[in-house]
């Protein structure tokens, strides 16, 4: 026989030979060994995944901050180009009633007025690279938490 069970309690028993001796071992302990193997294995291989997950997140940081600089340097470039074409056309209209004063105070209000306009259209873009960042910021420090509790399994 290489294994039985206690007639009284039912807890399976490993017989083991060794020489000329007989022990029982229970097969709990045996068990907790394969157990405590199969979460090793789990954490390994937990911990590659989760590892390409933090690359990917990272990436995901760095691209959009690049697409909310673009976004945002194209606004501002939009909006100052329409800020010159709008005074030009402003003043080109008013200089011959006002003069060159007012020529230019009409210049100074349209570029104040544009570029409170650029502020707002500029505002929301902002808000939204912030939300997105804080958003992969957590993820990112979720995933190095479970990281750190995968490699502590891992390692032991």
């Amino acid at each position: 026989m290489e294994r039985f069970a206690c007639g009284y309690c039912g807890s399976q028993q490993i017989v083991e030979r060794r020489g000329g001796t007989v022990a029982l071992k229970p097969l709990t302990d045996a068990i907790r060994l394969v157990q405590s193997g199969t979460d090793k294995t789990a954490a390994e291989l937990a911990l590659k995944r989760m590892k390409q997950e933090l690359v990917a997140l990272q990436d995901s940081y760095r691209a959009r901050i690049g697409q909310a600089s673009i976004a945002k340097n194209n606004t501002i470039t939009l909006a100052l180009v329409g800020t010159v074409v709008v005074s030009v056309v402003i003043v080109g209209a008013i200089s011959k009633q006002t003069g060159a004063i007012g020529s230019l105070i009409v210049f100074t209000v349209a570029v104040v007025l544009c570029f409170a306009i650029i502020k707002n259209i500029c505002k929301p873009i902002n808000e939204a690279l912030e939300r997105d960042l804080a958003e992969i910021g957590t993820q990112a420090r979720t995933l190095e938490n479970r990281i750190a509790e995968k490699k502590i399994l891992a390692d032991s």
